[in-house]
């Protein structure tokens, strides 16, 4: 005989003798058939606790229904234990017809028809529990949820306030209600019905963790965080309001109570891998890699099927300029995840890092296969092109850009400036103003045509676009030192130079370079002493830079001292040997000095 066999026919012929039951399963047991011990068992306990049900019933039903109904329980019990819930119904309502006075019945299919959102089903069970017993609690319960379901609230709400009148001090009329009112925004309601059930059981825990996440939706934080409090006083394990209430701090960056909390939480299981997760990202937050790498390195070890903790573990690697471990770190996401844009480019910037240009531009050129409109792919392909040397590509690629974003405004500039680099003017003046006819506001294209129409020979474009930039952000420093020193390597307007000059030092007052301009427009003016004093403070914030040594070598040459002079032009050579002009004041100051002996 098979075991489902067995099973059949033990159902059909069960026993109500317990002793019998038990000597019964001894014998299985003996036999070791323990799986069908087992289930055995099991109908055993389910059995008695529906006949002792039955025995709280009128025994109406003849003896044969009563049988009957049994047997239909209890192969829709198994149904339904084993997911076949159709069945399950069907057996049940064959059972129910057999007794139709069992509440437990009736309740039986109430339950399943609600969770299988058979909503009109399950009422009409309710509705005749309700006429064997109308103050049945589950069966309004069930009822005024399924009203609330379907949206009838006045119906929910009514059928709420009996079963309060009823029983007063039953916590679940008060919390369904008091999410109902919550639903539908109606928190007045609800604090005074979880406030009324406080009153009533003053240690419900569960009144105070709903009248808590009533508080967060009126965003009133801190009284939020105060019921949640007066939840864990009554039960400081209660898992549901530990973790609200460490949610709350930290989206008020209360750092420490959150991490106490969740520290808590994973004593209570230490396999509770989100809250290692949360307190992993807090720690990043702080700044703490240390401690967050340990929280995801721990979950990296007890669930090895996790790979989105390989890229947190990968960017703390990053930051930590780690490239080597966060490299490994991001291919072996990118085995499992080989289309993720973001990782794709994290990876790329490590082998940019590392300057492993050729590994890097691989990788984003991967990444624009999957999205080739990657404004930050193609930016960076830009930067390490240029670091090879291959200005035709990296042009290429941002032109391409362009095609891609065509109102992207720094893809423009990008562009004008790799043309620059190539000496390429009139092609970056071209992106440029192509620019401003997307963004005819934005200063920084006024700034970089400035900056190009000087170089190109167009000194009156230029002045006129650094006052534009100037006329859109009167902070920008650059734009008035450009048109100052402009206006002193000119000799015109010097006044005007100095006081653009000025201005700029005024924004930013130890740049080295402004203060080399206001001392070369001193010069200029033939101050030689306000020259040298500004010169020498530009060359003492500035050491490296040969056009300051070299108006140092003008000055001093002009106060005919030569020594001095000759010092600071061979000094400007030093930085920049193929200065032709340098090269021939040196001559000039040699010849002069032969003249003098």
């Amino acid at each position: 005989m098979t075991l489902k066999q067995s099973m059949l026919y033990l159902i059909e012929n069960i026993d109500l003798n317990i002793d019998r039951n038990i000597m019964r399963l001894k014998n299985i047991l003996t036999k070791n058939q323990f799986k069908f011990g087992i289930i055995y068992l099991f109908i055993i306990i389910d059995i008695f606790s529906f006949s002792f049900l039955l025995s709280k019933e009128a025994n109406i039903a003849s003896a044969k229904d009563l049988n009957a109904a049994y047997y239909h329980f209890l192969v829709g019990h198994i149904h339904e234990k084993q997911g076949q819930i159709n069945s399950a119904l069907d057996h049940y309502s064959q059972a129910a017809k057999n007794d139709p006075y069992s509440i437990f019945l009736h309740n039986t299919l109430a339950s399943l028809y609600y969770r299988q959102d058979l909503f009109k089903k399950a009422l009409k069970h309710c509705e005749k529990v309700l006429v064997l017993d109308a103050n049945n609690i589950s069966a309004l319960l069930r009822m005024a949820r399924i009203y609330s379901r379907q949206g009838a609230m006045p119906k929910a709400v009514s059928v709420y306030h009996k079963i309060i009148k009823m029983d007063n001090k039953n916590p679940m009329p008060y919390l369904l209600l008091g999410r109902l009112y919550s639903a539908n925004e109606n928190y007045k309601q609800s604090i005074e019905l979880y406030s009324q059930l406080i009153e009533k059981v003053p240690d419900s825990y569960i009144a105070y963790y709903y009248l808590a996440k009533v508080y967060i939706e009126l965003n009133k934080m801190d009284k939020a965080i105060d019921y949640f409090k007066k939840a864990l006083k009554i039960n400081p394990e209660y898992k549901s309001a530990l973790i609200k209430l460490a949610i709350i701090y930290e989206h008020k960056k209360s750092y420490d109570q959150a991490i106490e909390i969740y520290h808590q939480l994973i004593n209570q299981n230490p396999y509770a891998l989100e809250f290692r997760d949360r307190l992993g990202k807090i720690f990043v937050r702080q700044n703490k890699l240390k401690e967050a790498q340990r929280e995801f390195q721990i979950i990296q070890q007890s669930d090895s099927e996790n790979m989105e903790i390989n890229v947190k573990l990968g960017l703390i690697y990053f930051e930590q300029k780690n490239y080597p471990m966060s490299i490994n770190a991001f291919k072996k996401y990118l085995k499992f995840n080989p289309k993720d844009t973001e990782v794709h480019l994290y990876l790329g910037f490590c082998y940019e890092e590392t300057e492993n240009f050729e590994a890097g531009i691989k990788q984003f050129q991967k990444l624009l296969a999957l999205k080739p409109d990657s404004i930050k792919a193609r930016l960076h392909l830009n930067y390490v092109y240029q670091k090879l040397n291959q200005w035709p590509e990296a042009i290429q690629i941002l032109e391409e850009a362009v095609k891609y974003q065509p109102k992207e405004d720094d893809l423009y500039i990008a562009l004008a400036l790799t043309y620059n680099q190539t000496k390429q003017y009139r092609q970056a003046i071209h992106y440029l103003l192509q620019g401003l006819e997307i963004a005819p506001e934005n200063s920084d294209f006024h700034f970089y045509l400035g900056v190009f129409y000087e170089k190109s020979g167009q000194f009156l474009e230029s002045i006129s676009q650094f006052n534009k930039t100037i006329e859109l952000d009167p902070q920008r420093a650059e734009a008035y030192n450009y048109i100052g020193y402009l206006y002193a390597e000119k000799g015109i307007n010097l006044e005007e130079a100095i006081e653009k000059i000025q201005k700029a030092l005024h924004l930013d007052p130890n740049n080295g370079a402004y203060l080399d301009s206001l001392g070369w427009a001193y010069y200029k003016k033939g101050l030689l002493k306000k020259s040298t004093i500004e010169l020498n403070k530009a060359v003492s914030f500035i050491t490296d830079d040969p056009v300051i040594y070299e108006h140092l070598g003008h000055v001093y040459f002009r106060n005919g001292d030569f020594s001095q002079a000759r010092y600071y032009l061979e000094k400007s050579l030093e930085f920049d040997p193929n200065n032709n002009k340098v090269k021939q004041k040196l001559e000039d100051l040699q010849s002069l000095i032969e003249k003098s002996k």
